[in-house]
């Protein structure tokens, strides 16, 4: 076992070296390879395998695997005790594998192999403990990302219309291009949790730790984001900009503010990264693809980090995840403290870290864009609690209480090592994108009183936390106020599982409490009965309502475009 991870993690160690260098090859000559690999050829539609090595692919793959790399070194004692370890390496080889398929091919018809891959394998990882949490995550996870599935296979149908499947075949004067970019604009905000499919986000928190790390930094969550680089320049329709640009700024305060009231370290953290995904969306939203895509990188640097040092302390600190009851941590762990600090600084965008160089960017170029006044309040209010709950994490964590839970803490040499590399990786990275890759820098003009806006804002931040942690009673609020923040503004309770499963949540609540173990066999006989005989009705039922709607699609299709053309 110790092999098989180690050699796991030295092998995509060694390929985000190779992708590193052809990264600096494609950035040196101002170049891009396309390989092609034709499969099959039909009367009216060609389908060729397509590998595109760009600059954007190789940095991006290069991020994935350095990540990959770290997580599964990390992993080996993080998972140790655990009795189906060889699986978990499996799985996380696999996923990280589709990630690839996805971002090197050019293909949406191949790209949804990856795309999918990432979907199910995500759904293996989150319910790999296999109790009620998980199981329930599990499924509002997946179900959550059936909708973006439909969205892009929808997208692969019209694309037909222009004999190929490649996203650098479209035609922008064909009518069906802007239905297109609707589905592929659902597909990329489900991936990417944005309002209102928030909801599976945090409660993918019930995976492993290590799984925590590496799909909330570079792989599921950033899938979506990536998506909407590569079709970037078909985003040029104003509507689908605004809606981009209001989906993301409520989604960037609905997780800032629900951060806020939040207990649980692992959820703050993901809350985080569903801000921070609002931002490369609102980012997107005004057509800046380089300056998301910069934040998407620094972003996963930093972000990943950040897990394992919360992995490290949930590990030594017997599962526990309230930060109320971790304390101390600065004098039973200093080296896994410092690195908390610096990454929770990196993410508050403190300057001269990885963060600070694209978050200051992307707040000036905000600044002038023609926004209106209450979008640029929004924008500012979710930095600042931003700013805020990395804070108040930071002295939860740091104070000075005794706690029995902390008492057997513990240092590992697999467990500090990569977070020890990836700490030192933060701090360098951004300015080196920046140095390196961006070669024509982006230089924003701004008067001294919006220059220093930046930091106003990081120092409000710390009044704001202040005034509502040490000087605020909280029972002078009404209970159902901390509860309407602290639980996504009751997005979970109204999502998929409890709105379009209505009919079926019987059964979906007897999976999730496991009752296969806890029936006898007799009954366990009785149940599949009833159940294969329920299925059976509900799935005949349901071939017949998609045949009836498939034609009614149909009939609607040759209508539009009858008024089309």
């Amino acid at each position: 076992m110790f092999l098989s991870y180690m050699f796991t993690s030295l092998c995509f160690l060694l390929l985000s070296l190779i992708y590193l260098f052809m990264s600096f090859i494609c950035m040196k000559f101002n170049s891009f390879y396309l390989i092609k690999i034709s499969l099959n050829s039909m009367i009216f539609l060609d389908l060729n395998f397509y590998i595109l090595l760009d600059w954007i692919s190789n940095i991006f793959m290069f991020t994935v695997f350095f990540i990959s790399s770290m997580v599964i070194f990390y992993s080996y004692m993080y998972m140790y005790n655990e009795k189906k370890n060889i699986y978990f390496l499996i799985l996380m080889i696999l996923f990280v594998s589709s990630m690839n398929f996805l971002v090197i091919c050019p293909n949406l018809i191949i790209s949804i192999l990856g795309w999918d891959g990432l979907g199910l394998i995500s759904f293996c990882l989150i319910i790999f403990y296999n109790n009620e949490s998980s199981n329930y995550s599990g499924i509002l996870t997946v179900m959550t990302n059936r909708l973006g599935d439909i969205g892009l296979i929808l997208s692969i149908i019209l694309m037909t219309n222009f004999f190929s499947w490649d996203l650098f075949t479209f035609s922008k004067e064909n009518k069906l291009i802007y239905f297109m970019i609707f589905f592929l604009l659902l597909a990329s905000t489900t991936k990417s949790a944005q309002l209102p499919f928030s909801a599976w986000l945090p409660a993918a928190m019930a995976a492993p730790t290590p799984v925590s790390s590496l799909v909330h930094s570079s792989t599921l969550v950033t899938a979506g984001v990536y998506l909407i680089i590569r079709t970037f320049m078909y985003f040029s329709n104003q509507f689908f900009s605004e809606s981009l640009m209001i989906c993301s700024i409520l989604t960037m305060l609905l997780a800032g503010l629900s951060a806020f009231f939040e207990m649980d370290m692992k959820k703050i953290i993901a809350l985080s990264t569903l801000s921070q995904l609002g931002v490369m969306m609102l980012i997107l939203s005004t057509k800046n693809f380089e300056l998301a895509f910069f934040h998407l990188l620094t972003h996963a640097m930093f972000k990943a980090s950040l897990f394992l040092c919360a992995g490290a302390i949930i590990h030594s600190s017997l599962n526990w995840q309230d930060i109320r009851h971790i304390s101390l941590m600065f004098k039973l762990s200093p080296s896994i403290s410092s690195c908390l600090l610096i990454t929770n600084l990196s993410l508050m965008g403190f300057p001269f870290l990885s963060g600070f160089y694209s978050k200051d960017l992307i707040l000036e170029y905000m600044y002038i864009c023609n926004n209106s006044f209450i979008m640029l309040i929004l924008i500012i209010l979710s930095t600042m609690l931003t700013s805020t709950y990395s804070l108040r994490l930071l002295i939860m964590m740091f104070k000075s209480e005794n706690s029995s839970i902390t008492s057997n803490f513990h240092d590992n040499l697999f467990i500090n090592t990569p977070i020890m590399f990836m700490c030192f990786i933060v701090i360098m990275f951004g300015s080196f994108l920046n140095w390196v890759f961006f070669i024509n820098p982006i230089f924003i003009f701004l008067n001294m009183t919006m220059k220093i806006l930046n930091l106003i804002i990081i120092s409000s931040s710390f009044l704001l936390f202040y005034t509502f942690f040490m000087k605020i009673n909280k029972n002078k609020f009404p209970f159902n106020f901390y509860s309407f923040l602290g639980k996504m503004w009751f997005i979970e309770n109204i999502s998929l599982i409890s709105t379009l499963m209505k009919p079926h949540n019987k059964f979906i609540h007897m999976n999730m409490e496991s009752w296969i173990e806890l029936s006898s066999n007799k009954i366990f006989i009785k149940e599949m009965d009833y159940i294969n005989i329920y299925l059976s009705n509900f799935f005949m039922n349901s071939f017949k309502s998609f045949i009836k709607i498939s034609f009614i699609i149909l009939i609607l299709f040759f209508y539009f475009y009858k008024i089309f053309y």
